[in-house]
């Protein structure tokens, strides 16, 4: 007699969650994947793919313009509002097949939040409400950025990076970036390229300040801005923040 399959459940749909989901199911195991937002997670559709969509534009604007007088005449300026626009169909094309190419291999979707009755059983509320008993069950609901006390995200003058992507829909005219790590210089670097007035502030006394990320590469990181034209202040944190006329007047120390 053949063993049974694993019910395996899966709550969340971004690339923790869809990976383990779909290799379950490679292998035999009748998988459950359970999400509440949009499918894909973050970094279908605030973080990853949207962000190295733009990327790829900014680094075009550069690299062509590095060009001008070398066998190519004039410069090349970038439309933010088109390059959104391009970035959302890019993630909308993706994040449309997605259930459609879970279902292909073998994966049940299913809309809603999950909430654990006990130990062992799930609670699914909303689109697809119902009660599940899976012989295992795998957490992959993802973070949230963090706020900053003295500058906590409003979601129209101060933007996370998910705000960014989510509602930003025109450029604006200067923007700090509060943080120099991955994130927050590949976001200043693509607006610069598109037009605004970029400063950097980092805590740290470096740009990319991880352990894994040698001194030699911020350094080259931070020449590139000088040239480019981006401030960075480094050493320096936002210690209060007050909007004024559509404006964020901030303290640093």
């Amino acid at each position: 007699m053949a063993n049974k399959p694993i019910e395996l459940a899966v709550i969340g749909s971004g690339p923790g969650g869809y990976k383990v989901a779909v290799s379950a199911a490679h292998l035999g195991a009748r998988v459950t994947l359970i999400e509440k937002g949009l499918p894909g997670g973050t970094c279908l559709n605030q973080g990853c793919v949207p962000k190295k969509t733009l990327l790829y534009l900014a680094a075009l604007i550069e690299d062509v313009n590095a060009l001008n007088g070398q066998g190519l005449e004039g410069q090349v300026r970038g439309n933010f509002s088109a390059a959104l626009s391009h970035k959302d169909k890019v993630v909308e094309g993706i994040r449309d097949n997605f259930p459609v190419w879970l279902r292909r291999l073998g994966v049940r979707v299913l809309k809603g939040e999950a909430a654990f009755l006990d130990e062992r059983r799930i609670q699914v509320e909303g689109e697809d409400a119902q009660i599940l008993s899976p012989d295992r069950i795998v957490i992959a609901t993802g973070a949230v950025p963090r706020e900053h006390p003295a500058c906590p995200a409003d979601g129209v003058h101060i933007l996370n990076s998910q705000d960014f992507m989510f509602r930003l829909r025109h450029l604006p005219r200067s923007v700090l970036c509060l943080g120099g790590g991955a994130i927050g210089t590949e976001l200043g670097f693509l607006l610069h390229q598109f037009g605004s007035r970029v400063t950097m502030v980092e805590q740290a006394e470096r740009l990319l300040d991880k352990p894994n990320i040698p001194a030699r590469a911020s350094a080259l990181l931070e020449r590139k801005f000088r040239r480019l034209g981006v401030e960075v202040r480094k050493g320096l944190t936002v210690t209060a923040a007050r909007i004024e006329g559509g404006e964020v007047e901030v303290t640093l120390s």
